[in-house]
């Protein structure tokens, strides 16, 4: 039977949903079973659904069926729950639709039962299992099903990465699973089910798994590297399980460090005195992550959400059984420290500080995960707590920093910890499209922006850094800001009497750099704040050079007309620049305003209409503030010459892409093989 056919029931249904809740939509109208009439068939449906009655009855009449394996759609129907896939009639992947069809599973009824409770809900995991699902594989132990040998030494470690049931394990034991079996990862290693739950959060099956582990005669010291793992993700409960068994005497017993590869992991000669313990683990962790979401959450001091509350408990639980505070990371020598003023309270990073003994002076050499280069990349050495703390809008532990007779700090490029603070705002742009919390991105940035401004006021108001101060690059904090469009920080430091006349190395005032993007990349400022911010640079700064000119002979007014920056351009035009001053090459703004840069010939950007209209955006800002449609460029042409030309240019690449479009899809041919530019025949 097709797979269309299994699941004809979902073909009503509209394309998009919420992934948990299915409107005017029965559960026990989707089938997870091959729907063939038989009496197997109905089995896997009860199974599934938690139906005992009809289980027991139908095994009653065929007990055989207890240890058969059984067809069935139950990863499917959790995928589609979690609105992974879509089914319209044939089922697809959003991202691939031309390959992957319904994923039929084989396994034996048991394993089924085991696992279907996650599934039915649509969970990626779950805390805890509902007493039906318990009974149900109650039931089928107690009618002889039994673990098929293949499976005795994975199927309590596969069951834990789905859902938490100490009772559904001891049934498995009961039923010839081995508790302490071992399962084979993405890396080719081996956990055992206990690592795996203290991975994963599954107290309650640690809980049993370490008792069934010690009645063996195993001791808790065998189980130190599961330990660590409860600190990955900050699990407090996992952790209490352990303390319970005695495991308070390994937390501040070292573990190697671990170096993954594509394939396998591999180690490296290391020294057993700076190995991880617990508590750098959950320090220096980077994110924990959600399970309901199964995404990445990034801890903040400013958002305090509950994983960072979770991992800030996790934390206190260990200082308070005398976990050791004078340890470094293994591989990179960094403090707790440095760890903690990412993201800990005020609290936790203060008690570090006060029982470590560290130098709060003490630098450090930082590697930037983005992809930045030149000016805009942070990192390099002499890199000290405020600057990190700065980097992250730790507000209040930056302020914890200076009560405690922190020094003023400058980078290997003499960047102060409001540099670090301005040039931050890359770091909280990726955390924030990555992070899903709280009401949304609007809260999310609003509450960044204060956080940032009250680290600042901090750092200005004690006297840890000059305002004005130039970096190795010749700029100040309000240039980065700029760069980043951080809009609330710039009319903060523009308040506290920031220089705005102010050249780089460039020649670059901080205006220009409001403009300031590559050739291929689109301007980002659709939301920048040009009536507050010309009210605050007319305030503030009365005699701005707002035509100023770069190494390139460039005003902060061509450089948005050339990136078609509409709403840098009308900050300027409101700041009094010129709208008709001339470039190297001759050209007024409204020549630029009516070409196209190269980011809106972009193949994401051809046909779409708000190119287009910025355009025009664009040249009616310049029109009304006195702009001479009559200038002509180095080559003579005026602005309506050089509109035409650029239009059908435009137009011509539309047609091109069309064009491109309609050819048919080729196979895959290797990395970097276009699937639709035709290939030259081979000879």
């Amino acid at each position: 039977m097709e797979p269309r056919e299994i699941c004809q029931s979902l073909s009503d249904l509209p394309p998009e949903h919420s992934g948990t809740q299915l409107a005017n939509v029965s559960e026990t109208e989707i089938r997870v079973c091959l729907d063939d009439g038989t009496l197997s068939s109905e089995l896997v449906q009860s199974v599934f659904h938690q139906d005992i009655a009809t289980v027991t009855r139908i095994l009653d009449e065929q007990p055989e069926l207890v240890n058969s394996s059984v067809a069935n759609y139950a990863e499917t129907y959790r995928s589609w729950k979690l609105g992974d896939i879509k089914i319209d009639g044939s089922s697809t992947w959003p991202s691939s639709p031309h390959d992957v069809k319904l994923q039929q599973e084989t396994e034996p009824l048991l394993s089924l039962a085991v696992n279907a409770y996650s599934c039915k809900i649509g969970k990626r995991y779950v805390s805890s299992v509902s007493d039906q699902a318990v009974k149900v594989v109650e039931l089928l132990v107690q009618m002889g099903a039994t673990v098929h040998e293949e499976q005795r030494e994975t199927i309590i470690g596969d069951m834990c990465y789905r859902q938490d049931s100490a009772a559904i394990i001891q049934l498995l034991a009961r039923a010839g699973a081995k508790p302490l079996g071992q399962c084979m990862t993405i890396y080719d290693t081996f956990l055992t089910a206990v690592e795996i739950a203290a991975r994963t959060g599954c107290d309650q099956s640690l809980a049993w798994l370490l008792d069934f582990a010690l009645s063996e005669g195993r001791v808790i010291a065998d189980y130190l590297p599961a330990l660590h793992m409860t600190a990955y993700d900050a699990h407090e409960n996992c952790l209490s399980e352990f303390l319970k068994r005695g495991a308070e005497k390994l937390i501040n017993r070292r573990v190697q460090p671990s170096f993954w590869c594509w394939t396998a992991a591999s180690t490296v000669p290391w020294d057993a005195a700076r190995g991880h313990t617990p508590l750098t683990n959950v320090v220096f962790a980077n994110t924990l992550r959600d399970k309901v979401l199964n995404v990445e959450r990034y801890q903040r001091a400013w958002l305090m959400d509950s994983s960072t509350a979770k991992r800030e408990r996790y934390a206190w639980k260990l200082l308070e059984k005398g976990a050791e505070t004078d340890i470094r990371h293994a591989n990179s020598n960094k403090t707790l420290i440095y760890g903690a003023c990412k993201w800990a309270s005020p609290e936790l990073v203060s008690h570090i500080i006060d029982h470590s003994g560290h130098d709060l002076d003490e630098s450090f050499h930082y590697r930037s995960e983005n992809s930045r280069s030149g000016p805009l990349a942070l990192g390099g050495d002499s890199v000290g707590y405020l600057h990190v703390a700065a980097m992250y809008f730790n507000a209040e532990v930056v302020n914890i920093l200076i009560s405690k007779g922190i020094k003023r700090q400058t980078d290997q490029y003499k960047r102060t910890p409001l540099h670090w603070l301005a040039l931050s705002w890359e770091e909280f742009y990726y955390t924030r499209n990555k992070q899903f919390c709280r009401d949304g991105d609007d809260q999310e940035r609003s509450l960044a922006a204060a956080f940032a401004i009250k680290t600042a006021t901090y750092l200005i108001d004690i006297g840890m850094v000059d305002i004005n101060a130039q970096d190795s690059f010749g700029r100040t904090p309000l240039h980065y800001a700029c760069y980043n469009l951080m809009s609330e920080l710039i009319t903060f430091l523009v308040s506290r009497h920031a220089d705005i006349n102010l050249k780089d190395s460039e020649d670059c005032t901080p205006l220009h750099l409001l403009a300031y993007e590559t050739d291929q990349c689109r301007p980002k400022d659709d939301d920048f704040p040009v009536d507050s911010a010309a009210a605050c640079f007319k305030t503030y700064n009365r005699n701005i050079d707002v035509d100023a000119k770069d190494a390139l002979g460039n005003t902060p007014l061509l450089k948005a007309c050339k990136k078609h920056a509409v709403n840098i351009a009308k900050l300027l035009l409101a700041l009094g620049a010129n709208p008709n001053i001339r470039g190297s090459d001759s050209c007024a703004p409204l020549h630029y305003a009516v070409s196209f840069p190269a980011w809106t010939q972009d193949f994401h950007f051809l046909q779409r209409p708000e190119v287009k209209v910025e355009a025009e955006e664009l040249k009616w800002a310049l029109l009304a503030a006195g702009a001479d449609e009559t200038a002509r460029n180095a080559r003579g042409q005026t602005v309506a010459e050089v509109e035409l030309v650029e239009r059908l240019s435009y137009q011509q690449k539309v047609i091109e892409v069309k064009r491109i479009m309609e050819r048919p899809v080729q196979p895959y041919m290797g990395r970097g093989q276009s699937l639709r530019i035709p290939r030259d025949p081979v000879t």
